[in-house]
């Protein structure tokens, strides 16, 4: 005959804890989640107009040229690439940069590459990739 398992007070408790905690869980993940989406849906909008607003005597600097880089998380290789620190380019070399901190982000995959080229008119990069792909298969 298989042993019994003794119901001990302490078993019980044990047992209705653990699920009266896994509720409580759900439902600070359901309130968060409830007050993300009035936040979106309420807030966001008018917040957003506002900062357009407030960036509309924007010049280009540093700063947020090094910001861009940050989002795009290509730091080390554009600087690599650019010769240089992104803090020590010339302004006039932003474009340059912008553009190149795109590629990089685009460059893991052919197509999503060649899509980045095409956007921004570098006929010559999407020819180098074409040959490069060709290559490769040829091999």
């Amino acid at each position: 005959m298989p042993a019994r398992r003794k119901s001990t007070a302490a078993s019980a408790r044990t047992r209705i804890s653990v699920p009266a905690r896994g509720r409580s869980a759900r439902e600070k993940t359901r309130s968060k989640r409830a007050s993300a989406r009035r936040w979106r849906r309420r807030v966001r909008p008018d917040l957003l107009r506002a900062v357009v607003a407030d960036t509309k005597s924007l010049r280009w600097t540093s700063r947020l040229l090094e910001l861009l880089v940050e989002e795009l998380y290509v730091g080390d290789r554009l600087e690599e690439l650019m010769e240089s620190r992104v803090q020590r380019l010339r302004k006039r070399q932003y474009p340059q940069a912008v553009a190149v901190a795109l590629v990089l982000r685009h460059s893991w995959l052919p197509d999503d590459l060649d899509c980045m080229l095409h956007q921004l008119g570098l006929r010559r990069g999407r020819r180098s990739l074409r040959s490069i792909n060709n290559a490769r298969r040829n091999r």
